[in-house]
């Protein structure tokens, strides 16, 4: 299975010396500083594997907290749903290990107050009916009983369950169609 997370890097910057901050260079540090962690196996578990990273710079206004979006593509090992909390924690420790390192500093600039929220959780998933593949957010999920696929009644009017990252016996994970229905899926 895989699941691409993305989240949401805070991080107040403050260049002692008074100069005018270089924003490449605090995305590079920061972006070197996640590989390095993710090479090293930081980012992953027995269970999962941290394959894929990408950087964005979100907010570079010199009064607010320096953003960036971070996405991590994770692939399960065994025939699991990747937990992303876990995550979150794993990612919020490798950069507050390199920020007190100096990884994310030069001789003149301060990082301080990390904040690191998960902002979408997308899980790689086919269609149950068609196997067309998409990649769709975990939050919008919820678990339908697998007797609906056989009445052919998937109305949003049906019951459902919330969706726990877990898909037990004799239920189907599914979304919210654009036609009020419910989409059944099979995650990858």
């Amino acid at each position: 299975m895989k699941n691409t997370l993305t989240f949401l890097v805070s991080m107040q910057y403050s260049d002692v010396e008074g100069n005018q901050l270089y924003y490449p260079e605090i995305k590079a540090n920061l972006t070197r500083a996640i590989d390095t962690a993710r090479l090293n196996g930081a980012l992953s578990d027995d269970d999962t594997a941290a394959d894929e990273l990408t950087v964005h710079t979100k907010s570079i206004d010199s009064r607010a907290p320096k953003q960036f979006s971070v996405s991590i593509a994770y692939s399960a090992l065994e025939d699991t749903l990747i937990n992303p909390d876990e995550c979150r924690e794993r990612l919020y420790n490798a950069i507050e290990s390199a920020r007190q390192n100096g990884g994310l500093t030069s001789s003149s600039v301060c990082a301080e107050d990390l904040i690191v929220t998960l902002q979408r959780n997308d899980v790689s998933a086919g269609t149950y009916f068609g196997g067309e593949d998409i990649d769709v957010d975990a939050d919008s999920l919820v678990l339908i009983p697998s007797d609906y696929l056989v009445e052919d009644n998937l109305s949003l009017d049906r019951p459902s369950a919330p969706f726990t990252h877990i898909i037990p016996k004799g239920k189907v994970a599914a979304y919210a169609g654009s036609f009020g229905e419910w989409v059944p899926i099979v995650i990858h």
